[in-house]
């Protein structure tokens, strides 16, 4: 009898450190991530053979499982909280597993009236299992963030709405939607478009989403809530691409002179409403063989935000540049508390890391991103930039008319560089370093046409007003 309790006691010792040395191993930083998963994995396995050679008694090591898996997991998730999915994805594998073998065990040891037991286990990973994708779509939607929605209104939080003191400015507009005509595609489809408009197709930024409302009221007449779904921006990048491929598959749907259009086809998109275009965005053009005229409309500043906890309250243009470099890796380096920087990035050609690019490292080599596995699909895992997770340790950037009227949280703040703040007054007279521009963007050939007609409009003193209008810093 003291002998079997000394293997048992021997068994779960084995087992504690085997599970030790696995966090041990997780938390050094001088092995791939891939290598730390076999590794990881492979000390599991071998606990568990280990505990099935020298315990008769089977299920006791399940629960071991459940216990020292979950600790993992806490563990994991504190050191490596964007591969957390991956975890949560083997620990139910495992569990599954040792949960089918508890019910062969529970047989075997003649214990009959446990099975119940691990038949409820089954079922309660299999359900769990199955919803995983889900699960975890919810967790990275709250918590992780993804990366780039395929619409501007999946990263607005806000109800936009015309200001207090809205008036009409713009009268006898000659930018129009026409006249309402309808065809029939060879699936029988009736599709409603415009004959006639003189209105530019725009597309754009999520950034420029109220500027682009503000002109869909002053010229069309536009309530807000019809506004909302004429003004139906693809992001950034998406924008830039429908711009120099002229693409004419698009559709959409709004209320226009009192009739509810189920679904129009739209023309191809001949006006962007953007931040600048990123080099590759630039290439695609010029192998397009299209020219892009950019005019700024307004003024902005490109800002990084942290927890609002975070005693950082400046930093200058050189550390900056230092940490997203990797070279200030730690806060306490900044004047901050000693947590390493969790410095977060956008995804590739977004409108927000184009700015980082150009305005901040200026050419130089970036760390590389923060990535979380997020699903797409039947269950397929794929890498996406984690665009901001709100801890004391992180930071990330944005554009300052965003956070303040777009996607509000007040568990942020903003971290002034140089000591200078992005008020209105130091985004004007341009005293904050990072103060930018948003674009009005056509092609070249089109600066005749109603899109470089309206590009004009935009610049000009009633233009301006609206652009003001929809709480944006004019050039005038």
């Amino acid at each position: 009898m003291m002998k079997e309790k000394i293997k048992k006691t021997g068994a779960v010792i084995l087992f504690t450190a085997a599970y030790a040395f696995g966090a041990l191993m997780l938390m050094s930083e001088f092995y791939d991530e891939y290598l730390l998963w076999f590794i990881f994995s492979a000390v599991m396995y071998v606990a568990e053979v280990i505990i099935s050679v020298f315990t008769k008694v089977k299920p006791l090591s399940f629960f071991f499982c459940i216990v020292f898996l979950s600790l993992a997991a806490i563990v994991y998730d504190l050191i490596y909280p964007d591969n957390y999915f991956l975890l949560i994805t083997y620990a139910l594998v495992f569990l599954a597993f040792r949960a089918g073998f508890l019910l062969i065990d529970f047989i075997r040891l003649k214990k009959y009236r446990l099975i119940p037991l691990s038949l409820v286990l089954c079922g309660c990973f299999f359900f769990v299992s199955s919803n995983t994708e889900a699960l975890y779509r919810e967790y990275t939607e709250l918590v992780v963030g993804t990366a780039d929605r395929t619409s501007s209104w999946g990263a607005i939080n806000q109800i936009i709405e015309r200001q207090e003191g809205w008036k009409q400015i713009v009268n006898n507009s000659p930018f129009t939607l026409g006249e309402i005509a309808e065809e029939t595609d060879e699936n029988g489809w009736v599709r409603q478009y415009s004959t006639g408009r003189t209105f530019p197709e725009t597309d754009g930024s999520t950034v420029c989403v109220p500027m682009a409302m503000e002109f869909a009221r002053q010229h069309l007449g536009f309530d807000d809530e019809n506004v909302r779904d004429f003004v139906d921006f693809s992001t950034t990048h998406y924008a830039y691409e429908n711009l120099i491929t002229e693409r004419d598959d698009l559709y959409g749907c709004f209320t226009y002179d009192g009739k509810y259009m189920v679904s129009y086809k739209r023309e191809p998109i001949d006006l962007v409403i953007a931040t600048h275009p990123s080099d590759d965005e630039l290439e695609t053009a010029k192998a397009a063989g299209v020219e892009l005229l950019l005019e700024p409309v307004c003024y902005d500043a490109f800002v990084f935000i942290t927890h609002k906890d975070n005693p950082v309250e400046s930093l200058t243009v050189q550390q900056v540049k230092d940490i997203y470099s990797g070279k200030i890796k730690n806060w306490r380096d900044v004047g901050g508390n000693n947590e390493k920087i969790r410095a977060f990035q956008r995804e590739k050609n977004s409108g927000s890391q184009t700015a980082m690019e150009r305005l901040i490292m200026g050419g130089a080599d970036m760390i590389d991103p923060i990535e979380i596995k997020v699903v797409e699909g039947m269950g397929a895992l794929v890498d996406a930039v984690a665009e901001y997770e709100n801890q004391t340790a992180s930071l990330g950037y944005t554009y300052r008319y965003y956070i303040d009227n777009l996607y509000k949280n007040d568990e942020i703040k903003t971290i002034a560089v140089e000591g200078i703040y992005p008020t209105d007054e130091n985004i004007r007279n341009g005293s904050y370093p990072y103060t930018t521009n948003y674009y009005g963007v056509i092609r070249k050939e089109d600066e005749g046409e109603r899109a470089g007609e309206f590009l004009k409009w935009i610049l000009s003193e009633e233009g301006q007003k609206c652009v003001g209008q929809a709480g944006y810093i004019t050039m005038k």
